[in-house]
């Protein structure tokens, strides 16, 4: 038995850091329950493997992972979060030993599912060591079972991995500062410290460890704890210096995030314990698969989702019988680790969503699976046919989550589940697409202007698919008013949703094009093959002599009308760097009529050789004498050089006397 709260427990605690605690052991038996409480969760984890969706975040980690494995680097940030400041490398790291095996995604994927695995595992020989199998079997259910954690299992995106990684950070604590044990204080800070890094919220959690060390300052020595923190500064070491050097070199970051908060409303403040709630209970992710036809979903799987709310009430008397478990330590741990993410969100920093309260949902699951045992147990002692009515009862809201989850899943992969809070077009449609694109070297990718759809059918979200095939791909967007003529044969492949382009349209679909249809409702892909690039079908260009930018970018023609001016261009290869284009129009004596300033084809679609045009629209005046054109970085002032045939500068704009 575990030390239970008392007045004498809990001044013994405060004075002298006293305080008992005798772990559970597991016997033999005991691990053919937690077989079963896996096979639980491996069913809804692994179901429909390919139903998994992908966006051009999955791929911006797949391509960082891919780079690792190909001796390319090793990143010292991960790809910028939804508040705009860098994740740390280790949510690309722990992608590596599968990407190792196989490009695959959906055994990528899988392998990230088979960690969260693991964690069932820990959280139940956490509950079974500290509060007995009885909570140990109800919080393994609960969390194997939780609609939310299934989610997030299936994707690579959501750093779900940092939940086996913290749960062994809590054993090793509680072995540490808890039971004494030298080794685990070592091995705890460090470990931590790499699970709160998945992700910038999980820092929330942080001061449990502080919590940890001074309830077990009785059974610590600062020698343990310098050498932890040691290993600890390593652990965090290169996302320190990765994010110095990103903050440094791009002030954008700063700016960008200070424009992230979110409105003082009582809603917004109310906003990160409603999710709370929603994880705890299992409830509200059809909210965030399929919102726009929620109500569509919720009628078609026709489950007993109302009984869900019960879970919450379990968590309520598992906040109440912790303090007769375990002894004080432990209780308050517990409570941090529930509350302190929700209430440091609840100020108005930074807008919040579900994946942020990722390390929270064991916890929750641990306090359910604790109020299970005291429901039982309080109603045993009165009436003791409730017990097994209690457990039916619980047993069916398990059930019935593992049975929405997989028809959520058949859902998600037949309906087009449309908006930022759908589902994105499930691998195994992206697959056939991805099967014929890989047939051609060079690729251009007609996408839609919506950042959404743009983010789940631009070029950059077939990159991963296509490393070992395609030498080079690229997003051309009605808005952009850009024409691309690459250097040879390529594929020109519109992406669903694409709105009607004339010009896009005349020059790209020619011929018979390969169709892939998605979901009901979602599109086609059209895909049209050129053995050589289509004749431009605008006016006519007039050369001019060539001016090679110190970017690679040269100048080669022009076209002007009254109404529009047309620039042709030659690209070298991709560029990191965002340009604009300028045009100021002179009179006879030199003197300004008026600039023209556009933004430049991304850096990221340029390949080598590629001639480009781009139009743009422009009163001209009576009185034009000569155009001046230039280049200039995204945001800098400026102007490019233009290099001559030996390298050296020849000005910084070009002149054209139309």
């Amino acid at each position: 038995m575990t030390q239970a709260l008392n007045a004498k427990t809990i001044w013994a605690f405060i004075r002298e850091a006293s305080f008992t605690i005798t772990p559970h052991p597991v016997k033999r038996r005991d691990w053919f329950v937690l077989a079963f409480i896996l096979i639980v969760g491996a069913v809804p984890r692994f179901a429909y493997p390919e139903a998994i969706d992908w966006s051009k975040d999955h791929s911006d980690m797949a391509m960082m992972a891919q780079d690792i494995v190909d001796g390319k680097g090793i990143p010292l940030v991960g790809q910028p979060s939804s508040a705009v400041i860098p994740h740390s490398p280790f949510y690309i790291y722990i992608l590596v030993p599968p990407y190792a095996l196989t490009d695959d995604p959906v055994i990528v994927t899988m392998f990230i599912t088979a960690l969260d695995l693991v964690a069932i595992g820990l959280l139940w020989f956490l509950a079974f060591r500290y509060f007995g199998p009885a909570a140990a079997l109800a919080a393994g259910l609960a969390y194997a079972a939780n609609p939310w954690a299934i989610g997030f299992s299936r994707t690579i995106w959501s750093g779900d991995h940092r939940v086996p990684l913290l749960l062994l950070a809590v054993l090793l604590g509680f072995y540490g500062f808890l039971e004494g044990k030298r080794w685990a204080q070592i091995l705890c800070l460090p470990i931590l410290l790499i699970a709160l890094q998945v992700h910038f919220a999980a820092w929330a959690l942080l001061p449990v460890y502080l919590w940890l060390v001074w309830a077990g300052r009785a059974r610590t020595t600062r020698r343990t704890l310098l050498i932890s923190v040691i290993l600890g500064i390593l652990v965090i070491l290169p996302f320190t210096i990765g994010t110095i050097q990103t903050l440094t070199s791009d002030t954008r970051l700063v700016t960008d995030f200070q424009g992230q908060d979110r409105e003082l409303s009582i809603r917004n403040l109310a906003k990160p314990w409603g999710q709370v709630v929603w994880l705890a209970t299992g409830l509200g992710s059809e909210q965030y698969a399929a919102r726009e036809t929620a109500a569509e979903l919720m009628a078609e799987i026709n489950l007993p989702v109302f009984l869900w709310v019960l879970l919450g009430a379990a968590v309520a008397a598992g906040l109440i019988g912790i303090w007769k478990y375990a002894p004080p330590p432990v209780g308050i741990f517990v409570l941090l680790w529930a509350f302190l993410p929700p209430l440091v969100f609840t100020i108005p920093i930074v807008d919040v969503y579900p994946h942020y309260f990722i390390p929270s949902i064991p916890v929750y699951s641990l306090l359910a699976g604790i109020g299970i045992r005291r429901m039982i147990e309080a109603l045993n002692a009165r009436l003791p046919a409730a017990r097994a009515v209690v457990g039916a009862l619980f047993a069916i809201i398990f059930l019935t989550q593992i049975l929405f989850n997989n028809a959520l899943t058949v859902y998600a992969d037949t309906h087009f589940t449309a908006g930022q809070f759908g589902s994105g077009t499930p691998m195994h449609y992206m697959k056939n697409v991805a099967a014929e694109l890989q047939q051609h070297e060079d690729i251009v990718v007609i996408a839609s202007d919506d950042w959404l759809d743009f983010s789940r059918t631009g070029s950059w979200m077939w990159a991963p698919f296509l490393r070992d095939t395609a030498a080079c791909l690229r997003d051309i967007r009605p808005g952009q008013n850009v024409a691309v003529f690459p250097d040879g044969p390529f594929a020109a492949t519109f992406a669903p949703r694409v709105p009607a382009a004339p010009v896009l349209d005349a020059l790209y679909r020619a011929g018979t094009p390969t169709d892939i249809p998605l979901r009901p409702g979602e599109g086609i892909y059209s895909i049209y093959n050129f053995a050589q690039a289509p004749a431009w079908n605008g006016p006519e260009l007039t050369p001019v002599t060539p001016a090679r930018f110190e970017n690679g970018v040269t100048l080669t023609g022009y076209h002007l009308s009254s109404e529009q001016i047309t620039l042709e261009w030659n690209l070298p290869e991709k560029s990191k760097t965002n340009y604009q284009y300028w045009i100021e129009a002179l009179d006879a004596d030199g003197q300004s009529l008026g600039r023209l300033e556009a933004d430049f084809w991304p850096g990221i679609n340029w390949c080598a050789g590629d001639r480009l045009l781009t139009w743009a629209d422009a009163g001209i005046s009576a009185d034009l004498d000569t155009l001046r054109i230039g280049l200039q970085a995204a945001g800098a002032d400026t102007p490019l050089n233009i290099l001559d045939q030996s390298g050296q500068t020849a000005g910084s704009s070009v002149d054209i006397r139309p």
